[in-house]
């Protein structure tokens, strides 16, 4: 029996290592990187057999400069691809007569651009860049200009002594303002193929702040003149109350934003009023007393001061330590006169 059970088992194991050669393990899509593609034939296809190879390309703008473009399917898994690529080289530009290319390099996505010397202008491609087919666009030339840019025509600028009056289209000037002026706009200019100056900035006259007008205020810091931006500090004299902001700032009109004031304090004084002691007489009389003012308490006739004689009117409006007038106690000895009447009977 057990003879039979073994010839079982090897046939059901040559069953199946048969099964598996017939049916070899087959590769899903190829992998996928970011710098090299696979070849448009196979991105359709989702599964390959085993052994089977396809070929990647490098991506827009590089070419293959190492490895093998090939990946093949083993085993159910892709080989890893070797390929290595670089950018593509553009060919030496020509010269530019009356000019040149300031170049950023000769690789792929690098830009020239085309530059005319002094007193000439630029006919054609002004930027050339290095593309997958080579250098784009044609060669400019540069011509003898026959426009000119008369000296910029800004209003309060300075003119330098010896400055020139007449320039070329591509010719650049500095702005500068003359003292008092802030300048709006860019200080670079360039003199345009058309004669004109490009984008002429302003020179605008700066509005500054005079000194802070607070009435029993202090300005710190102190100035005859304070630009836009410019803030100071503002504090009261003794015996005034700040309403407003501490610290202001000169605005671009000019003009102080939000002046504060300096206000005379409001002195509130405690009063108290007549002392009430009943039975006593004060002294001196008044309706109302100030804070440490003070007055004398008599009582009334048959009656004892019982407290100070002098008190004082507090801070807070009242009166400390209030004597009373109480009634007096009267002591002394009683005799007692025993009278013996005799009575005579005749």
């Amino acid at each position: 029996m057990a003879l039979v059970w073994r010839n079982i088992l090897i046939l059901v194991f040559a069953h199946f290592v048969v099964s598996q050669r017939r049916s070899p393990i087959r590769c899903g899509e190829p992998t996928k990187y970011p710098d090299r593609h696979l070849l448009k034939k196979y991105l359709q296809k989702v599964e390959f057999n085993d052994g089977e190879k396809v070929l990647y390309t490098c991506a827009l703008g590089y070419e293959p400069s190492a490895g093998s473009r090939t990946s093949q399917c083993v085993h159910g898994q892709w080989t890893t691809l070797n390929m290595k690529c670089q950018k593509k080289k553009c060919n030496a530009l020509g010269d530019i007569e009356n000019g040149q290319y300031n170049q950023e390099g000769r690789s792929f996505g690098d830009k020239a651009i085309a530059v005319c010397n002094e007193g000439y202008i630029l006919r054609g491609e002004g930027v050339r860049m290095c593309t997958e087919k080579g250098w784009n666009g044609m060669d400019p030339i540069c011509e003898v200009s026959k426009i000119i840019c008369s000296a910029p025509a800004v209003a309060n600028r300075q003119i330098k002594p010896g400055e020139r009056t007449q320039y070329t289209p591509q010719d650049i000037v500095n702005i500068v303002c003359s003292e008092g002026f802030d300048l709006i706009g860019l200080p670079q200019v360039t003199c345009g193929r058309d004669g004109q100056w490009q984008g002429l900035p302003v020179c605008s006259k700066v509005m500054t702040c005079s000194a802070p007008a607070v009435a029993n205020g202090r300005i710190r810091p102190g100035s005859r003149v304070y630009k836009p931006k410019d803030s100071v500090d503002i504090t009261c004299s003794e015996g005034f109350d700040l309403i407003g902001p501490a610290q202001v700032m000169c605005g671009p009109d000019g003009q102080w934003q939000a002046l504060p004031e300096c206000r005379l304090k409001r002195i509130t004084v405690m009063t108290c009023s007549a002392p009430a002691v009943a039975n006593g007489r004060i002294r001196p009389g008044s309706r109302v007393y100030k804070p440490k003012d003070s007055v004398d308490i008599t009582c009334s006739e048959g009656f004892d001061l019982i407290g100070p004689a002098q008190v004082m009117c507090g801070p807070d409006g009242q009166w400390q330590a209030l004597p009373e007038c109480r009634p007096k106690r009267i002591t002394g000895t009683l005799k007692v006169c025993v009278c013996v009447y005799v009575y005579i009977v005749s």
